[in-house]
């Protein structure tokens, strides 16, 4: 066991007690079903799951050793479009991922960094990063789904975001 004031970390000694009793397929299976929104019968499961079977290799290598950080989050903040904060969200066949988003440079970006980390974006890096200085203002009918959404043509607009 090793601690700082803002990171501890630990490394079981028995891992034996940790695996699941009914075997490595049934802990695969219900790892696959915990971090994927998409059905484990499906006939694409070696294309949909194969992150995610890399995933949970990767974590069985580690052998019960834990690394825990805190996560310092940036106070709530007025006028922004989304408030600051940990997110849970599903990246295709990675699964479900933590982001944790911040407001940077006086707010005219919003930056999205991995919590939980994959192999393309490792935990600490940062994942997408929005640049907040020209909004859009969409209609109902533009915001009713997915397909509506991809069907926008994004065009600068001359107005700034602080006077919508």
């Amino acid at each position: 066991l090793e601690i700082s004031k803002d990171e501890f970390m630990f490394k079981c000694c028995d891992s034996s007690h940790h695996r699941h009793p009914n075997g490595k397929h049934q802990e695969l299976r219900e790892f696959l079903s915990e971090h994927s929104s998409v059905p484990l019968d499906m006939h694409q499961f070696p294309h949909s799951q194969e992150m995610l079977l890399m995933k949970f290799l990767i974590l069985r290598q580690f052998d019960y050793a834990f690394h825990y950080k805190r996560v310092r989050l940036q106070a709530p903040l007025t006028g922004v479009p989304i408030q600051p904060g940990i997110f849970k969200g599903t990246y295709g066949t990675h699964g479900v991922e933590l982001i944790q988003i911040e407001y940077i440079d006086n707010c005219a970006k919003l930056r999205a960094s991995k919590l939980s980390g994959d192999p393309n974006v490792p935990s600490g890096q940062v994942t997408f990063e929005v640049v907040l200085q020209y909004s859009m203002v969409l209609t109902v009918q533009q915001q009713a789904s997915i397909t509506a959404l991809d069907a926008i043509e994004v065009q600068a607009a001359d107005i700034p975001c602080n006077s919508v």
